[in-house]
């Protein structure tokens, strides 16, 4: 739970404000009305809903995590499973389905490749317990018994074949464009499908991208969004491209990238992390870079890297990938009550991978952004938590099988809306470079010789897809403590029936809500003291007074909130 403290407006207008409270009166004029779409919940992620606040703390909240819910099985998963997008709901079957990729790997050449990687979908009635069902696509190791199947043409190379981007989009008349996806490893290809296991290309050109990317179907904007992988000064980065009909997309664009206070933070978070023997941490290395240091040049090295001079092969001398900085390896972003929330991957590259010395290795961490610009241009998009992370990775101190996120976490593209709550899958990996297959030095290891700790690890597999729940509407709560605490909001015209509140009442807490006109006095019936006290924890808790005063017959007239509450947290209000 991060806490930022309440954004004030400034202080001379506050200072007005206050006066003219206290004296009963607040010009009509003094700010522009808040513009409520019906069907739409007031979120308290800024202070765009709020005129005024006292003794309230903002405060970011994180997921509560779940564990791995998908673990690779060892036959056709081999021992990394990977996915790019959320499970999806398919009503006329009542089952989640999601899709992934499997990447067995094999020993050969001197090294662990990986050995026919494919496309494969597991099916759950709850999000939680999840099947394998046998597709008979794919022959696979002997047997077509597995969950596999080819996404357009069982020839091509596995980077072709790659596919992980995939929604149900019910609302397409056309029934053999239900599921839609992307295909490829570099750049994506749309691909549709009737039922998800037979594909096809959609006649279109490739939309450029690196080798990630997510795919959402906007309610809100009513059109497709992919969020593909760029670059920038500070490596890599997100784009953002749009489709109303799957076939034309629009150019894209950058809509997010670290800045150069990312990088600063960066420094300062590898150095503390590499430092936290509780902390899975890459296996390659560069020391803390000396000063003058600058991010956005490549981090030339040479020199011992965790105790192995690697100068000696000839190849760490020239790695000139730039390393110990902050990058955006990939974005998920989805419309929520009217505006968009987004959830960042950061990536902290660490040293190089050996032995290709062809990338770095380093470890994530989830951030949360948003925007109520529909277009996602970069300069709109709001940090939340201070820079904090929404999500990072778990510690050793929770043990090694089953622990699949202790350095790594690939986002996915949105989370569902179950009940109560929201949850949100990820991928977990113990390892961006595999610790079990390979020495520091880069040769393979004798698995053989695994210590049993290491073998049960291993075996264990080296990714899952886990989830982690969060509070319906609970990215950000405006908090109060044993001193009351209160918010005015902006002027707004009220409609439907009822008023309601998500707000967590801590024991002994309660909220109360009063109504005034535009001018700030309390309407006949809905003062302060009429107010029925909400008390517990609800996410819709409907508000009322005393003395049969009915929200509904406020409907069409300019309204302002005041909101009451200690020992509570409110996360929004929202008319129905």
């Amino acid at each position: 739970m991060l806490q930022t403290p309440g954004l004030f407006i400034n202080f001379a207008s506050k200072v007005a404000l206050v006066s003219a409270a206290i004296l009963g009166t607040v010009p009509a004029s003094a700010t522009e009305p808040l513009a409520i779409e019906k069907g739409f919940k007031q979120l308290f992620l800024d202070d765009a809903p709020i005129e005024h606040q006292e003794c309230l703390t903002r405060v970011m909240h994180r997921p509560k995590k779940h564990g791995a819910v998908l673990r690779p099985d060892g036959k056709a998963d081999g021992t990394r499973v990977q996915s790019g997008s959320a499970p999806v709901w398919v009503p006329e079957e009542k089952v989640y389905k999601i899709f992934y990729m499997g990447f067995p790997y094999a020993a050969g050449k001197g090294q662990w490749i990986l050995d026919e990687i494919g496309p494969a979908m597991a099916v759950s009635k709850d999000g939680l317990n999840w099947e394998r069902p046998n597709l008979d696509k794919v022959k696979f190791r002997g047997s077509k018994d597995n969950n596999r199947f080819y996404v357009v043409d069982p020839n091509l190379r596995w980077g072709s074949n790659r596919f992980v981007e995939v929604i149900y989009t019910p609302h397409d008349p056309d029934p053999l464009r239900r599921y839609k996806g992307f295909l490829g490893a570099m750049g994506r290809r749309p691909v549709v499908s009737p039922d998800g296991i037979n594909w096809k290309l959609v006649k279109t050109p490739p939309i450029p991208s690196s080798d990630t990317s997510t795919l959402i179907w906007d309610e809100l904007g009513k059109r497709y969004v992919a969020v593909v992988k760029s670059g920038t000064k500070y490596g890599r980065s997100a784009s953002v491209t749009f489709s109303k009909d799957f076939v034309t997309w629009t150019k894209s664009r950058l809509t997010f990238c670290t800045d150069q206070q990312d990088q600063v933070i960066a420094k300062k978070r590898i150095a503390s992390r590499l430092a936290d023997p509780d902390m899975q941490n890459p296996m390659f290395n560069y020391p803390e870079p000396k000063e003058p240091w600058s991010p956005d040049k490549a981090c030339k090295h040479s020199g011992p890297i965790d105790g192995e001079d690697f100068n000696q092969t000839g190849k760490g001398k020239n790695f000139n990938i730039p390393t110990w900085r902050a990058e955006t390896y990939k974005m998920g972003v989805f419309p929520y009550e009217g505006l968009y929330m987004g959830v960042v991957m950061f990536y902290y590259p660490t040293g190089p991978a050996v032995p290709a010395w062809n990338n770095t290795v380093g470890f994530d961490e989830f951030q949360l952004i948003f925007t109520r610009d529909g277009q996602m241009n970069k300069e709109n998009w709001k940090r939340l938590g201070n820079r904090e992370p929404f999500l990072e990775t778990s510690p050793l101190s929770k043990g090694l099988v089953g622990n699949f996120d202790r350095q790594q976490m690939g986002v996915f593209n949105r989370p569902l809306v179950m009940g109560n709550e929201l949850w949100f899958y990820y991928v977990g990996l113990k390892f961006r470079t595999p610790h079990y297959k390979m020495w520091p030095d880069g040769k393979v290891r004798n698995q053989a010789n695994l210590t049993p700790k290491e073998k049960a690890d291993f075996e264990d597999g080296c990714s899952a897809i886990c989830l982690a729940k969060l509070r319906l509407d609970g990215f950000v709560s405006l908090e109060a403590g044993k001193k009351p605490g209160e918010l005015l909001t902006k002027p707004f015209k009220a409609d439907g029936k009822d008023l309601f509140l998500n707000v967590d009442n801590r024991k002994g807490g309660k909220t109360k809500v009063e109504v005034l006109d535009v001018q700030s006095h309390p309407i006949d019936g809905f003062s302060l003291d009429n107010s029925v006290a909400l008390n517990g924890n609800g996410v819709s808790q409907n508000v009322s007074w005393q003395d049969g005063a009915k929200w509904s017959t406020l409907k069409g007239r300019k309204v302002r909130l005041r909101i009451v509450m200690h020992d509570a947290g409110l996360y929004a209000f929202w008319t129905k």
